[in-house]
């Protein structure tokens, strides 16, 4: 007997990442390849979720990360430059990222847009998902 009201909760894609969601699967490392993925918080999760193959940079679990921190990753997200500023940043002190998945709109999309050495794998209107260039 099917439960009632199963299979009826989805994620809505005007806000959640769910129509990129095949291409960061198709692209999901394997054990022991470069698996370090940008993202902004509130998609951490959602990857964690659904792709674990992923190292997430920054998730959800905000107090975590401290206020100051938390600060910064807002200020970087404003426009490209400080995107880009930020992201030089964090590489060095976290290692080189070799994905990103970003919010469509946002200067972390417009940095990796134009950034050279990567490519956009797909962009939806939600967001887009970037892999390094080998």
């Amino acid at each position: 007997m099917p439960v009632v009201g199963s299979g009826w909760a989805r994620f809505d894609p005007a806000y959640w990442p769910v129509e990129v969601l095949d291409v960061v699967k198709a692209n999901e490392p394997r054990p022991g390849e470069p698996n370090h993925v940008f993202n902004d918080y509130v998609d951490g999760g959602f990857l964690i979720y659904h792709a674990p193959g992923y190292k997430v940079f920054v998730d959800d679990r905000c107090e975590l990360y401290g206020g100051p921190w938390l600060m910064q990753l807002v200020k970087a997200s404003e426009d490209r430059e400080s995107a880009a500023a930020g992201i030089a940043r964090w590489e060095a002190e976290y290692g080189r990222f070799d994905f990103a998945l970003t919010r469509t709109g946002t200067g972390f999309d417009d940095y990796f847009r134009s950034a050279p050495g990567w490519e956009c794998l797909k962009r939806t209107d939600t967001a887009a998902f970037y892999r390094r260039r080998k």
